[in-house]
C-alpha cells in the first residue's frame, strides 16, 4: 500500500498480467478457434450458404464477397461469429479468471488504492485501471469492465477515452506495421500523442460535463486464498452475461456496417469531404479515402495504406497523421456495438461525435506542426 514500493511493484504485476493476457488469449485464439474457424466451421458454413445464395447481397451479407477472410469478410456467419467467439471471447475468459482471482486474492482493491491519485486528476478512481490494461488487448472486454464504474458520467468518460486513446492489439500491430519500419521513435510518437489525448480529454470531459465523481471508499481485506468453486462461478456468470449481452449488439453492429458498405457510403463521403479533409490534413485524396473507409472499415483502410507508401504517394508526415488519425476516431464495429448497450444512442452518437472532432484537431495539428517544421 505504501507508494514508494507499492507502485513498482503493482508495475510488475501489471506487466505480468498484461503478457499472461495476451499469451493465453492469442493462444486459444491462434491455436485453437483460427484452426476451427477456418476448417470445419468454414467448410459447412460457406457450403451451406452457397447452396441456398450462390452470390448476391444475401450471400456477402452473410458470409462476405467469395475470397475474403474471416476478419474481411464482415459476413453476419463469418465475422459475426468469429469476432466475439473467437477472438473476444477468449479475451474475455483469459481477463474475467485474471479479475477474479485479484478480487479474491484481496490485491484489486490495493491495486484500485494505489492508483486512485493519478486517476481522480482526470475525474476517475483507481478501479479505472482495470479497463485501461485490458483495453490494450481488446477494447470490448475494456468497455465492460467500465461497469465497475460508479456513476454515468465516469463510465461515459471511461467509454470515450477507451475509444480515443487506447490501441487494441490490432491497433497496435497496425502502427508497428507501418510507422516501426520508420522507427521505434515514430512509433514513440503515436504513443506519446494518444497519451497525451488521454490526459487532456479526460481532463477537459471532468471539467464540461455534468456529475459528481465519488471518492474512492472500498474496504481492505486481508490477503487470502482463492477459492476454486468461486472462481468458476463468478467466471461463468460473468461469461454468460457476456454471450447474452454482447453478441447480439456485434451482430447489429456488423449489419450496420455491411448496409453502409454496400449502398457505397464511404465512396459518397469521400467525394463530398475529400478536398475539405484534403487542405485541413494535407493529405492526398487516396489518403483521404483511406481515412472514410476506416470510419467503417479499419482492416480495409490499413490494406489502402499499403500501396500509397510503396508507391511514394505519401511521405513520413503524412503517414504519420493518417496512422494517428485511424487510432482515434472510430473503434473497430464489435467495440461500436458494446458501446450501444453501454451507452445507448444518444451517448454513443456524443462519444463518436467527440472522436471525430479530437481526430480531426489532432491530424490538423499535426499537418500544421510537419508544415513548419519540414
Amino acid at each position: 500500500m505504501k507508494p514508494l514500493t507499492g507502485l513498482p511493484i503493482a508495475a510488475g504485476i501489471l506487466w505480468g498480467i498484461f503478457k499472461l493476457f495476451i499469451t493465453v488469449a492469442g493462444f486459444i485464439t491462434d491455436g485453437l478457434m483460427v484452426p476451427f474457424f477456418e476448417g470445419p466451421y468454414d467448410n459447412f458454413i460457406r457450403g451451406s450458404v452457397e447452396k441456398i445464395f450462390p452470390h448476391g447481397f444475401a450471400h456477402d451479407m452473410l458470409i462476405g464477397a467469395p475470397g475474403t477472410g474471416y476478419l474481411e469478410s464482415f459476413g453476419l456467419l463469418t465475422t459475426g461469429i468469429f469476432v466475439p467467439i473467437g477472438i473476444v471471447l477468449p479475451a474475455v475468459l483469459v481477463f474475467y479468471i485474471i479479475l477474479t482471482l485479484l478480487e479474491d486474492v484481496g490485491y484489486l482493491p490495493r491495486l484500485a488504492v494505489l492508483v486512485d491519485t493519478v486517476f481522480h486528476r482526470i475525474g476517475l478512481h483507481g478501479y479505472s485501471i482495470v479497463p485501461v490494461i485490458l483495453s490494450f488487448g481488446c477494447n470490448v472486454p475494456g468497455v465492460m469492465a467500465a461497469r465497475i464504474l460508479t456513476t454515468d458520467k465516469q463510465r461515459f468518460m471511461m467509454l470515450t477515452l477507451l475509444g480515443i486513446s487506447i490501441p487494441c492489439m490490432a491497433q497496435t500491430a497496425v502502427v508497428l506495421n507501418i510507422i516501426g519500419p520508420f522507427g521505434l521513435l515514430w512509433v514513440g510518437l503515436i504513443y506519446l500523442i494518444l497519451m497525451g489525448i488521454f490526459v487532456s480529454m479526460g481532463s477537459l470531459l471532468n471539467k464540461i460535463l455534468k456529475g459528481e465523481t465519488p471518492e474512492i471508499a472500498i474496504e481492505i481485506p486481508p490477503y487470502r486464498l482463492p477459492r476454486i468453486s468461486n472462481l468458476l462461478m463468478k467466471t461463468r456468470l460473468r461469461i454468460e452475461q457476456f454471450l447474452l449481452g454482447a453478441i447480439p449488439w456485434v451482430f447489429v453492429g456488423i449489419f450496420i456496417v455491411n448496409i453502409l458498405y454496400s449502398l457505397h457510403a464511404t465512396d459518397f463521403l469521400s467525394k463530398i469531404l475529400g478536398p475539405i479533409l484534403g487542405r485541413w490534413l494535407g493529405l492526398p485524396q487516396e489518403a483521404i479515402y483511406s481515412l472514410v473507409v476506416g470510419f467503417l472499415r479499419k482492416d480495409v483502410a490499413t490494406g489502402l495504406l499499403a500501396p500509397l507508401l510503396d508507391k511514394g504517394i505519401m511521405d513520413l508526415y503524412q503517414v504519420i497523421t493518417v496512422v494517428a488519425m485511424l487510432a482515434i476516431y472510430f473503434p473497430c464495429a464489435a467495440t461500436f456495438a458494446v458501446f450501444l448497450k453501454e451507452l445507448g444512442v444518444k451517448d454513443t452518437l456524443k462519444s463518436t461525435a467527440l472522436m471525430l472532432a479530437v481526430a480531426l484537431g489532432v491530424g490538423g495539428l499535426l499537418h500544421l506542426i510537419f508544415s513548419l517544421i519540414s
